[in-house]
């Protein structure tokens, strides 16, 4: 029966704390991506490292929660006519084929070191220069409504 397998290395052994502790991580990073615009897969990925996932594999589901949740962003955006469509076309063929490179770079340097940390550093560094360049973006955008004599404020979330 499968109770009676021995755990491979890099499997997860499922207990009630891990389960819950995905459950909650994934429900409030589905929140944050929606609020906050960012891949969902920027949010799972930490999560699913620190649970003990193989990175490579924490690569691939990040990769897929991306390209769902920015696939489904874009559509909207097209549908409301906010994205002109030959932008977006230009836009998405550019992506794919850097994402095609992206992988195989960094299946070459996996491949090259035989360390998987490598990932690891990767996930650190986007969601880290994302931060940074989010926080940066907000600030500018606080100077110059300071700057213009108004008040930071959110706007209405009906104000689309």
């Amino acid at each position: 029966m499968l109770q009676d397998l021995e755990p491979t290395k890099g499997t997860i052994t499922w207990t009630k704390g891990k389960m819950a502790g995905l459950s909650i991580g994934s429900f409030v990073g589905g929140i944050l991506a929606g609020l906050v615009g960012i891949g969902g897969g920027m949010v799972s990925s930490p999560i699913l490292l620190e649970m003990g996932v193989h990175p490579q594999i924490v690569m691939s589901t990040s990769t897929f929660l991306i390209l769902f949740t920015s696939s489904t962003t874009s559509i909207q955006y097209l549908i409301f006519k906010k994205l002109p469509l030959d932008y977006s076309a230009v836009y998405a063929i550019m992506t794919f084929f850097s994402n095609i490179v992206g992988n195989l770079v960094i299946d070459w340097l996996i491949k090259k070191y035989k360390k998987t940390f490598i990932v690891i550093f990767i996930v650190a560094g986007v969601v880290g220069l994302s931060a940074l360049m989010l926080s940066i973006a907000g600030g500018f955008t606080i100077y110059d409504a300071l700057g213009s004599g108004e008040t930071p404020h959110f706007k209405s979330l009906c104000a689309v």
